[in-house]
């Protein structure tokens, strides 16, 4: 699986900070095992896992404060805290063009906490 340290800054991409509570819905697919597929089986600008865990997650937000505008970094922290600690944190990048992306987060019952194209 690749794993990125940072943003995506292709010009074709998605990044996504999700959470998520798989063991509690009805989703075909839990949406970090198909993030992991797709990196494994796709080159890099087609889905990266940035980080995945409460932890790992926190860390690239406090990343995204160097660059991103005070109010935004707010919102982001203030919904971030608001998401239960037994639920899936994943940040991850992927081709905006991927049709099943959309989909397997609204499956996933999936809060987003941050989503920007590139």
């Amino acid at each position: 699986m690749k794993i990125r340290t940072g943003f995506v800054s292709n010009s074709s991409s998605s990044s996504f900070i999700v959470a998520y509570n798989y063991e509690n819905n009805n989703a075909i697919i839990d949406l970090l095992e198909f993030i992991e597929w797709l990196s494994d089986k796709t080159s890099e600008d087609d889905a990266t896992l940035i980080a995945h865990g409460k932890k790992e997650v926190q860390s690239k937000i406090e990343e995204m404060k160097e660059w991103l505008d005070e109010e935004k970094y707010k919102n982001i922290k203030k919904e971030f805290s608001k998401i239960p600690d037994h639920w899936t944190f994943i940040n991850f990048s992927i081709d905006r063009n991927n049709p099943f992306i959309n989909d397997i987060i609204q499956d996933n019952n999936c809060r987003i906490i941050f989503a920007e194209s590139d």
